[in-house]
């Protein structure tokens, strides 16, 4: 059995649509009952993949925590416990970014380590002078 170019699955031919446009229009004329409720639907899911992607970032403000370790958290308490284990999630993972912070700065200290920062945004803001920052504020 020879296929060509479009010679569909497994050799069965595939049929093109014969009239597309009517069939929109009437596919169309059968939804206009349900206009709202369609309309309704976009608009939550434009707002619903706008929060999904904005979330994550004001939250990791605010809690000082990687948006990418918001998005585990919330993945993982799901998984684990429902719903609970979304809402439980961030907190549970910031009181561990701190245990663990703590427990590194606590081993480095012992062994008389200063841990490096200069890396850090946090750290380069804070090494800027208070008069500095005022001229980088004002253009000249």
């Amino acid at each position: 059995m020879p296929r060509g170019r479009m010679g569909g699955r497994h050799g069965m031919s595939t049929e093109k649509a014969k009239d597309f446009k009517g069939t929109m229009k009437k596919l169309m004329g059968y939804l206009t009952q349900y206009k709202i409720g369609l309309l309704l639907v976009v608009i939550f899911a434009i707002g619903s993949t706008i929060f999904n992607i904005a979330g994550p970032k004001i939250l990791g403000k605010s809690t000082g925590l990687q948006p990418i370790s918001i998005i585990f958290a919330i993945t993982v308490g799901g998984a684990i416990a429902g719903v609970m284990g979304m809402f439980l999630g961030v907190p549970i993972v910031a009181v561990l970014t701190y245990l663990v912070n703590k427990l590194l700065n606590y081993t480095l200290k012992k062994k008389h380590i200063e841990p490096d920062l200069s890396n850090t945004r946090d750290y380069q803001a804070s090494e800027i002078p208070a008069d500095e920052t005022n001229k980088m504020d004002t253009p000249e």
